[in-house]
């Protein structure tokens, strides 16, 4: 169910309310818009080439992330890179 006051909630890292254009494309992004919040976005980007650019950026982001995050998952390693056997060759330890 798509909560009514999310689109209220939102706030960037300082805590300031995302501007409406925002709200909307991570709802998009997150696939919780409903339809008046598509009709909504929609306008938006039909009427302003700025919407539109923002818009292809937040995507190529939520895209980056997901690649990104979804290697990490492959991973037995909450990190991003996959985990190093240790010892290494040559540091004068005993290899198990």
């Amino acid at each position: 169910m798509n909560d009514p006051n999310l689109a209220k909630e939102l706030t960037d890292d300082s805590g300031e309310p995302l501007d409406r254009l925002d709200v909307l494309l991570s709802l998009h992004l997150d696939d919780v818009l409903d339809d008046e919040q598509a009709m909504e976005l929609n306008e938006l980007l039909l009427s302003d080439p700025d919407a539109r650019a923002r818009s292809i950026d937040a995507a190529q982001l939520h895209a980056d992330l997901y690649v990104l995050f979804g290697e990490r998952d492959k991973s037995k390693d909450s990190s991003v890179m996959p985990p190093l056997s240790l010892p290494f060759d040559g540091m004068g330890l005993p290899t198990t």
